[in-house]
């Protein structure tokens, strides 16, 4: 209906692996933006101490830096080992495919990081927080989610 009215659009077969899929870019690039005003340190385990409310992570800063690539690319496998846990036929190879689509897109902030810059109350439920419960459910271990999850949390409260 939507593509007879003009609207472009993609129908997919299976609204749950259409919903993981989508999951691998938001988390790493929505978390991580914002994550960022922490510090690498805080995201990686450590404690979090905001440091400024202006230090957030567009999409180019998270690819030109190597340390924060690496954790984009840890945090996308976490979330393709737990839809895969789920049955989903989520391919290894859609990271790569998020990561050189997200590189054309340039300083681009998610909408996650729009919101905490406006002081906003962050969307940690849908996008974070329970992927990371269905992790678990699934025995799958997620530490790059599970201190990512910490920090927003942190940073939201804060803000």
């Amino acid at each position: 209906m939507f593509n007879a009215a003009g609207v472009s659009c993609k129908v997919t077969d299976n609204l749950a692996r259409a919903h993981w899929e989508k999951l691998v870019w938001n988390v790493p690039f929505n978390g991580l933006g914002v994550a960022g005003v922490a510090g690498y340190e805080a995201v990686t385990g450590a404690k979090c101490e905001v440091r400024s409310a202006g230090e957030v992570l567009t999409t180019d800063i998270l690819l030109d830096q190597s340390r924060w690539e690496n954790l984009v690319r840890e945090l996308m496998h976490e979330v393709i080992a737990a839809a895969r846990a789920f049955g989903l036929d989520v391919s290894e190879e859609i990271a790569e495919k998020q990561i050189s689509r997200t590189r054309s897109m340039g300083a681009y902030k998610a909408s996650t990081l729009v919101d905490f810059e406006r002081g906003q109350p962050l969307e940690l439920e849908a996008l974070f927080i329970e992927p990371q419960r269905q992790a678990k459910q699934a025995g799958v271990p997620t530490p790059r989610l599970d201190a990512l999850c910490d920090v927003l949390t942190k940073l939201d409260r804060r803000a």
